[in-house]
């Protein structure tokens, strides 16, 4: 529920972000405005906290933090404090992998068995039909293997465990959300370019384009730096 909150409130304060960009010139009534209605947003919808920035090709238009990093003994939110991002990170994931394309090391219809050689389905069909463009668009008709993720489970414990695990549909039939094939794609990342996907992502995503407090790895987070935990 808490998510759901999170994540309603991100929404309706994307549409008042839109809104402030479509005003030719942005004052400062019309950042008061915004402020009014992300604080307003907050107290209807229970949320501690949060941080938003307003950007503009590249230039940044308003950025500031709200509430606190938890109900109890939290830190102020401020513009630099680190929130976990979780499934935005499968359109880094694949703005990584669409590079790598562009610099031809590999196409969307190659077979993932090319680069992971060990990953097997119960049903052995699926197996070479499977597309990278297919872990990508979550049209492998595997049910959630979340489980796994859960369980801190290693990702070579879970390409083991996927030989167990039966198809729920067709593949290209059904959207089914899978997280665990965007994990195999960030190997996919490794094995392609001989770094961790987060890595990859730091050097040639997230620093050039000024992203400077960014992480992959929650090991990466300095001692002082405020972060909200998930």
């Amino acid at each position: 529920v808490a998510m759901i909150r999170w994540r309603l409130i991100s929404c309706l304060t994307a549409i008042a972000v839109q809104t402030i960009l479509a005003i030719p010139h942005v004052g400062a009534s019309d950042i008061d405005q915004l402020s009014a209605f992300i604080e307003h947003g907050m107290e209807l919808w229970h949320v501690p906290g949060m941080s938003v920035a307003v950007v503009s090709q590249d230039e940044v238009l308003y950025q500031e933090g709200f509430g606190y990093t938890a109900i109890d003994d939290g830190r102020p939110v401020d513009a630099h404090t680190l929130f976990a991002i979780a499934s935005t990170t499968k359109a880094m994931v694949t703005a990584g992998l669409l590079m790598l394309v562009d610099e031809e090391k590999f196409s969307l219809d190659d077979p993932i068995i090319k680069y992971v050689p060990e990953l097997h389905f119960s049903e052995p069909s699926l197996t070479p039909q499977l597309t990278v463009r297919d872990l990508l668009a979550h049209r492998t008709g595997l049910p959630s293997t979340d489980l796994f993720y859960l369980q801190q489970m290693p990702l070579d414990q879970q390409l083991t465990r996927l030989r167990t695990v039966p198809a729920e549909a067709g593949v290209r039939t059904r959207l089914i959300y899978q997280n665990t094939m965007f994990e195999i794609a960030g190997l996919l990342i490794e094995r392609l370019t001989d770094l961790r996907w987060h890595q990859f992502l730091t050097d040639r995503l997230w620093h050039p384009i000024g992203m400077l407090e960014t992480y992959g790895n929650r090991g990466e987070i300095r001692a002082d730096q405020s972060f909200v935990k998930p």
